[in-house]
């Protein structure tokens, strides 16, 4: 067989695969740490966890897609866009504006959980939201419907 393979030729690949299904799993481990934080009553915990598991997934999909992941500043729902018109996906603002809006609050509250606090600067409002464990339930919400949608366009 001309294109015979064996582990040794393909070991390179076969790690790399291993690392992007080994970040999908991560991408659900974080999902379910973020609802058991919730449960909890845990609004660091949560939003810490419910934003890995979304880049995780955006991460996992940009290896599976073929597009960089970007690493130019921008907000986070900017992101987001970029990585799916990039893939030729359907916008994330044109299926859940909301959830989207979400997505680019809990980046900026697990943003300032570094700071000490948990807090997100809404641009609407014109100021600063210091969360409480219902802006942790929003933000899990939109971390795990974008988690399944995103799935859902492999």
């Amino acid at each position: 067989m001309p294109n015979r393979t064996n582990t040794q030729a393909d070991e390179a690949a076969i790690r790399k695969r291993a690392q992007e299904l080994k970040r999908h799993y991560n991408s659900r481990d974080e999902l379910s740490r973020a609802e058991a934080d919730l449960r909890q009553a845990d609004v660091k915990g949560c939003i810490r966890s419910a934003a890995s598991a979304v880049d995780a997934a955006l991460r996992f999909y940009c290896a599976e897609w073929n597009v960089p992941f970007p690493t130019a500043p921008m907000p986070f729902d900017q992101k987001i866009e970029r990585i799916l018109h990039q893939a030729g996906r359907p916008s994330y603002r044109a299926v859940d504006a909301t959830g989207l809006r979400d997505l680019l609050h809990l980046y900026r509250a697990r943003n300032a959980i570094h700071e000490g606090d948990c807090f997100y600067k809404d641009d609407h409002l014109g100021t600063d939201v210091y969360c409480d464990i219902t802006h942790a339930r929003s933000f899990f919400s939109a971390a795990q419907t974008f988690t399944y949608w995103i799935d859902s366009q492999a």
